[in-house]
């Protein structure tokens, strides 16, 4: 889901991260189920969903910290994209990984 996060395959996107986050329900795997959220987060952001978007990082951000603490890098990712999704939604565009 991130390749197709990167080039704007946003549809393949959100299939892929929906069924990980599936799977990783399934199995008991959180920290796949907080990547998923962040992923999916993720996609609605650059989508200009920013209700959406806000939901699933709050979810993803909630379960990195329950695993890895406020100050790991995956928690600390997750909160900076809520905050670009809160303070700048029509800043999605600009934000967006791209492939040098």
């Amino acid at each position: 889901s991130n390749f197709c996060l990167q080039i704007e395959d946003y549809e393949n996107c959100f299939k892929h991260s929906r069924n990980g986050l599936e799977i990783a329900k399934e199995i008991g795997i959180r920290p796949s189920e907080a990547s998923a959220y962040y992923n999916i987060g993720t996609c609605h952001f650059f989508k200009g969903e920013q209700e959406l978007a806000i939901s699933h990082l709050n979810k993803a951000i909630e379960i990195y910290i329950e695993i890895f603490g406020e100050n790991h890098s995956h928690t600390i990712s997750a909160i900076n994209t809520l905050k670009r999704a809160e303070q700048f939604p029509d800043s999605n565009k600009m934000t967006k990984m791209k492939f040098k």
